[in-house]
């Protein structure tokens, strides 16, 4: 009997350490995420670069007038009309004012703000933070 109740009592504690050491997060929306990052693909066009969202408001490509998003990486930016988000209902708590600060290889961003991107469909794809800073992954050229 001693035996019986060891063995229970030696899974119970190891189903209490499981319970809390898994910081498991129920998502099925595509990507890895938790509490402060999720993965996220969008696509767009760039409107133009070395502007403001108000001179891009301006710009015949933009016409939604509220999907803008200004995109930074250090000194230099550009504004994006997003068309579509992988998981808009995670980037809607991930992203609450039209700015998006873009980390990465240079490349990336160069490839995203190129002159000849201007006006261009283009996909994102990164891992977001709640500081709506995106690590970006890939930067593909649609059109």
């Amino acid at each position: 009997m001693t035996r019986f109740h060891k063995t229970i009592g030696n899974l119970a504690v190891a189903l209490v350490l499981v319970g809390l050491t898994t910081g498991a997060h129920g998502y099925t929306g595509g990507g890895v995420m938790n509490d402060r990052v999720a993965g996220i693909q969008f696509s767009g066009r760039v409107i133009c670069t070395r502007c403001t969202v108000a001179e891009a408001r301006k710009a015949p490509l933009d016409k939604w007038d509220n999907h803008l998003y200004r995109i930074t990486r250090g000194q230099e930016q550009a504004v994006i009309e997003i068309e579509w988000i992988s998981n808009p209902w995670r980037w809607n708590q991930l992203v609450t004012t039209p700015h998006l600060q873009l980390r990465g290889v240079d490349s990336l961003f160069e490839q995203l703000t190129a002159v000849a991107s201007r006006g261009k469909k283009v996909e994102v794809s990164g891992m977001l933070s709640s500081t709506q800073t995106l690590d970006m992954r890939t930067v593909t050229i649609l059109e």
